[in-house]
């Protein structure tokens, strides 16, 4: 077989894309391929598509949660990066949407949040809610500012606190005694 590997350049995705022209490969798929496929526009929208169910992404607003973690993960991360990386990739695929402010949502802590209200929907498919809502007739006593709920459910009057460990620990973004007093607040 080394003869018929050689002559694909070690490439196993080359060979098999040759040999079943047939079949939709996913060339990152494969632990080693020296196929550019970075180039390879018709193959930009099948990798946002496979990474979307692998994250259980349900609109194109969720990729702004991912991380490179979740990348990771579904292990796709070599491949967004033969794309150029995921902003031009995700320019590429969906070019109507806005993603100037990817990078910039991504460094947030919301991801595993996403995840749980992902999980929230698949349980609950016919049920309506509202993640980061913020409920007018809900306010804080010190500052009235309006309470934020992850996840609401309008008809059922339920809400999820999803508690990241900024609720538990002192980050460089908030006051932790600001933050335990808020959530014992929600409660």
């Amino acid at each position: 077989m080394g003869g018929l590997l050689n002559y694909y350049n070690g490439s196993l995705y080359k060979l098999f894309a040759d040999v079943y022209p047939e079949f939709q490969l996913r060339p990152w798929r494969f632990t080693v391929s020296s196929h550019n496929f970075g180039s390879d526009s018709r193959l930009r929208a099948v990798l946002v598509r496979d990474t979307e169910i692998a994250l259980q992404l349900h609109d194109v607003g969720d990729w702004k949660r991912v991380s490179a973690l979740d990348l990771l993960k579904a292990g796709v991360t070599g491949a967004v990066k033969a794309f150029g990386g995921l902003r031009p990739l995700l320019e590429s695929v969906y070019p109507l949407e806005d993603w100037s402010e990817l990078s910039k949502a991504r460094r947030g802590q919301k991801h595993a949040q996403k995840r749980f209200s992902n999980l929230l929907r698949s349980l609950f498919p016919s049920t309506d809610f509202f993640e980061d809502y913020r409920h007018p007739a809900l306010r804080y006593r010190q500052t009235q500012s309006p309470v934020e709920l992850d996840v609401y459910f309008p008809q059922e009057r339920v809400a999820f606190e999803f508690h990241g460990f900024q609720h538990y620990e002192q980050t460089f973004m908030n006051d932790h005694s600001i933050r335990k007093a808020k959530d014992a607040e929600k409660r």
